[in-house]
């Protein structure tokens, strides 16, 4: 009997060990493929984040008008060129000033337009504007005056894009995880802090007030428009134009301005794409 349970005991341990030494060697197997999985993703991500900033390329701005619309901040787009050049290695260079209505802002793969006033869309800046977001181009509207929530620009702003884009015209908050975030720089927090933080006061004939009106909130998220789902637009409350213009202090705005152009000309049919299959 006691012969019995001894061999009995020997043989299941016999058993044990084999399973756990068979098992142990399907574990490593699967370590080592989990290894190799991250290691390659690693690289891949790696690699692929290396080869989106080793893209060249060239790029031209133009300062746009309209017969309501004139743009505020001059050396805003001239120091966005500058930081393009800087930061990436495209070529980005302020052109010649062209109004709404002109055709030749079909070929211009962005455009940048600011004011803090209100302003109508002629007829003809209408058909333009339609024909170039259905064309692949992409408009990044910027309130010139965001301290001032719900002002005319922004009023101006949103009819714009209504009036281009129809019953499609409906705002999209872009998440912090959108593509736009890291299209070049890495955004993990969305957009940088803009002009939009700070006190707005009463405004009389003989000076202002000390008691500020009141005092605004940062805007959490920017706001995508989209034709057939593809975006053709976004409405920026947080007024970077006029840390653009500026000289100093700017450099997380500027960052954002690029990875809005990147992420512009990235996308499938965008002008950019089309020019540079022309070539």
């Amino acid at each position: 009997m006691i012969s019995s349970l001894v061999y009995y005991v020997i043989k299941t341990n016999r058993i044990y060990f084999a399973v756990m030494k068979a098992g142990g060697r399907i574990m490593k197997k699967v370590i080592i493929l989990i290894s190799v999985f991250f290691l390659v993703t690693f690289v891949f991500t790696k690699v692929h984040s290396q080869t989106e900033k080793d893209i060249r390329g060239f790029i031209y701005f133009s300062r746009i008008y309209g017969e309501f619309l004139e743009p505020i901040y001059p050396r805003a787009l001239i120091n966005l060129a500058n930081a393009i050049k800087k930061y990436t290695k495209f070529d980005a260079r302020l052109s010649r000033m062209l109004y709404l209505s002109d055709p030749r802002i079909l070929d211009l793969p962005f455009l940048y337009l600011v004011t803090d006033k209100q302003f109508e869309l002629t007829s003809s800046e209408l058909e333009n504007l339609k024909k170039y977001v259905k064309s692949g181009g992409f408009i990044v509207a910027d309130n010139g005056n965001a301290i001032a929530e719900f002002g005319p620009a922004e009023a101006s702003f949103r009819k714009m894009f209504k009036d281009i884009l129809g019953n499609q015209a409906r705002p999209v908050p872009i998440s912090k995880t959108h593509e736009l975030y890291k299209s070049f720089f890495q955004f993990d927090d969305g957009p940088p802090i803009g002009s939009e933080v700070g006190k707005l006061y009463f405004f009389f004939k003989r000076g202002f007030t000390s008691q500020p009106k009141y005092e605004s909130e940062p805007v959490e998220y920017l706001e995508a428009f989209y034709l057939n789902d593809r975006m053709v637009g976004i409405y920026c409350d947080k007024g970077y134009g006029i840390l653009w213009n500026r000289e100093t202090e700017n450099i997380p705005q500027l960052k954002m301005g690029i990875n809005m152009v990147f992420y512009a000309i990235s996308l499938p049919g965008s002008i950019f794409n089309k020019n540079k299959q022309r070539q």
